[in-house]
Parts: C-alpha cells; sequence; structure tokens
C-alpha cells in the first residue's frame, strides 16, 4: 500500500467512525498505535492523517487533553458530497424561498 493510500485509508477510518457515532463530539480519539495496528499502517502514517484532519478543523489536538473530535460547523459538507445551499438549509430543518421586503420611509406611508 502506497504512503498517500495509507494516509488516506487513515483519514476515513477516523471520518467513518464520527459518521457512525461511533465518536462524538469530545471523544478522545483512539491511540495512534491502536489506529496504526487495526488498520496495518505505520504510525507515521496515522500522525500525518491525524494532522491533516485537525487543518480540515475535524479534530482537536490538546496538549493536556489529547485528540479529541471536534464540533462539526453546521453546514458541513465535504467537496466531494457537495450540494446545494437550498439543499443544506432543509437538511437542517428550515424552509428556504426568498422573501422581499419594501421598506418605505414614514413620508412615503403618508
Amino acid at each position: 500500500m502506497s504512503e498517500m493510500n495509507a494516509v488516506y485509508n487513515v483519514k476515513q477510518y477516523i471520518l467513518n467512525l464520527i459518521k457512525q457515532n461511533k465518536l462524538e463530539y469530545g471523544d478522545q480519539l483512539p491511540s495512534n498505535l491502536s489506529i496504526a495496528r487495526e488498520l496495518n499502517v505505520k504510525t507515521d502514517d496515522v500522525y500525518e492523517a491525524i494532522q491533516a484532519l485537525i487543518t480540515e478543523q475535524v479534530i482537536k489536538d490538546n496538549f493536556e487533553e489529547g485528540t479529541s473530535v471536534k464540533s462539526l460547523p453546521p453546514f458541513f459538507y465535504p467537496l466531494n458530497e457537495l450540494i446545494s445551499i437550498g439543499q443544506m438549509i432543509k437538511n437542517a430543518g428550515f424552509e428556504c424561498g426568498t422573501e422581499y421586503l419594501i421598506l418605505m420611509s414614514n413620508q412615503q406611508l403618508c
């Protein structure tokens, strides 16, 4: 397995844990060694994948607390899952549409 594929597989593994709610907001990630053993990759690949997910703001690293899942923004869609703004609004439980407002001064009301 090439190094880039290994890093990609680790990223997908962590993202799947989050999507399947096996890891939730604030949960600690498993150790780099345990992820490496489970996926049969080098710990360097796990470290690279974690750094990439930190850059993408999916997880956060705190010196005292370790690496944990960061809360997702309300409209989180990776580039390979892009959808329309209207669909994002509907998925968040709101109704999309356009409203036109006409603002009039007090003089125009008389």
